[in-house]
């Protein structure tokens, strides 16, 4: 399990209408309130694809923003990509995939003032509980408690916290 004391990973910076690198043939990019994975083709020819956009204003899937959703998709390299966009001052997120567990590298959108990004890329290990899809989040405060998760506990999430 992941350890050290919670805030003692940095926190990045997306630039507001900015672009970074997340995985292998994978980037995040925001687009004013928007943001987007977006793929290049394996060869490195071709223009991006749009893996998913959303927006965080008025986009009634996202709710009040708070949970944190979860976009999977696979990378060049064969691994799993997860990322999570949620508002909040998360000091630290897990996923957690079957019986592991993975911390993500959080960033903030400084275009979409109070929201923030958290990315993980992980070869998937093979028969775990969980499908290849599936994987759960947990966000943490400064304080080292559970201050989101997805999917929450009524709706199926796991009632452990990996920290504990």
């Amino acid at each position: 399990m992941p350890g050290g004391p919670i805030g003692a990973k940095p926190i990045g910076t997306i630039a507001a209408s900015g672009k970074i690198k997340i995985a292998a043939n994978h980037s995040f990019e925001t687009r004013g309130t928007q943001w987007c994975i977006t793929k290049t083709p394996p060869s490195g020819g071709g223009a991006d694809e749009p893996v998913g956009c959303r927006g965080t204003v008025g986009n009634a899937n996202i709710g009040d923003g708070r949970v944190p959703g979860i976009h999977t998709s696979s990378d060049a390299a064969g691994n799993k990509v997860v990322v999570s966009v949620f508002r909040g001052d998360a000091r630290r997120v897990l996923y957690t995939d079957g019986s592991r567990f993975y911390e993500a590298k959080l960033y903030r959108l400084a275009g979409v003032p109070g929201w923030m990004m958290s990315v993980v890329a992980y070869d998937a290990p093979k028969g775990d509980a969980l499908a290849p899809g599936d994987a759960y989040v947990f966000a943490y405060n400064a304080e080292g408690k559970v201050m989101a998760q997805f999917p929450l506990v009524k709706d199926g999430g796991p009632r452990t916290n990996p920290l504990r």
